[in-house]
């Protein structure tokens, strides 16, 4: 998984020696299961799909893949050392070596591995989905306001209802929350002539002609709008994320 991923080296190798070697295993260990056992349970069978979750596990199980790559330098090192020993270099300049090869090797392979994969996949949490995701946002955000007046518009969210409070406060705003129920009901009030869908995955139902839309920059995402009238009803049905007007 995302995040989680980059502890999975350190991790491996730990369990792999306190199997070989059950000294390792200290009462330590079982505060670190009770810190995030739960958390990883939550993220493995209950979670919405968002990779932030991972970072209530990451903490804990860093610290386990820390003492893994500890132990993983350490067993390099001796590896590097009986390799020189073997072509006849002094005893105290092949101790050293080994070790701060195994050191510098392991910072390379992790550092360079992540930073490559930051880099070069276009996932959500990548350097390109970054970028992305700013550049969306600052397109919503620009479109709003330079074509919907505040005290005519209502915006509605779930995904990103903390942008909306924040950035664009002088807008009356309709947050569905899942916790209330899959489906929610708004009926538009006076003085309201246009509703907008400042949400990534919200659409309009099928043979819903109300909405209009314009394209996203960078993933080509439909920005959804629809004129609207005092007395229209709009619901939203969260299991299929489509929104239906009803005059």
């Amino acid at each position: 998984g995302k995040g989680i991923g980059f502890a999975f080296p350190g991790l491996l190798y730990f369990l792999f020696r306190a199997g070989l070697h059950p000294r390792l295993r200290n009462p330590a260990l079982g505060w670190l299961v009770l810190w995030a056992g739960p958390p990883l349970l939550f993220y493995v069978l209950v979670h919405i799909g968002d990779y932030g979750y991972t970072f209530t596990i990451l903490p804990a199980l860093m610290v386990l893949a820390a003492r893994g790559t500890m132990l993983a330098a350490h067993d390099l090192g001796r590896g590097i050392s009986w390799v020189m020993n073997h072509v006849g270099t002094g005893q105290r300049f092949r101790s050293q070596l080994g070790r701060h090869v195994a050191t510098v090797l392991l910072a390379l392979v992790l550092i360079g591995g992540n930073s490559w994969l930051f880099v070069r996949h276009h996932s959500q949490l990548s350097a390109t989905g970054i970028t992305c995701f700013d550049q969306t946002m600052s397109a919503r955000l620009r479109l709003v306001r330079e074509w919907f007046r505040p005290d005519e518009t209502l915006l509605f969210s779930s995904a990103y209802y903390q942008h909306v409070r924040y950035f664009l406060p002088e807008y009356p705003n309709w947050f569905w929350d899942p916790a209330k129920g899959s489906v929610s009901v708004r009926e538009i009030d006076p003085g309201i002539r246009w509703l907008v869908v400042f949400d990534e995955l919200a659409h309009p139902a099928p043979g819903q002609t109300a909405f209009q839309w314009m394209l996203l920059p960078c993933n080509g995402v439909r920005f959804y709008y629809a004129r609207v009238y005092p007395g229209d009803r709009v619901r939203f049905d969260g299991r299929d994320l489509t929104l239906t007007l009803d005059r």
